[in-house]
């Protein structure tokens, strides 16, 4: 399809090989980067960083910073983020580490409450210039 290209990432930051599902890490269409739905995956060992929301955020958002970067892109590009949440407890803590990342011009974002597999406290996923 013109215009559309699967960006590839490392083995163990492949969220398809992690999820065992047809899912695209990020796909790079008509001047953007759209990233998959991101869990807290390390991307050395390949298996998900549980523990407090904190902790599950800030790897979270440094897997999409990667991802991102691999793209051509950055955080700095970002225009929309999406977040799911599974306790609003967390919303709090996902905050004080979301504005570690975006400190200063804050991209368009939506806040979900949602359950999630696995023991995860948070899922992102965004939409970011070239």
């Amino acid at each position: 399809m013109p215009g559309k290209e699967v960006i590839r990432t490392p083995e163990l930051l492949d969220l398809g090989r992690f999820m065992n599902a047809p899912v695209s890490s990020a796909v790079r269409a008509n001047g953007f980067i759209f990233t998959g739905g991101y869990v807290p995956l390390d991307p050395e060992t390949g298996e998900a960083v549980l523990g407090p929301i904190e902790d599950q955020a800030r790897r979270t958002l440094d897997n999409l910073r990667q991802v991102l970067e691999l793209a051509g892109s950055s955080l700095d590009k970002v225009v929309r983020v999406n977040v799911f949440l599974s306790d609003e407890n967390d919303f709090e803590g996902l905050n004080r580490v979301y504005r570690e990342f975006f400190p200063n011009e804050y991209p368009a974002r939506r806040t979900i409450l949602s359950p999630l597999v696995g023991g995860f406290k948070c899922e992102i996923d965004c939409v970011a210039l070239e």
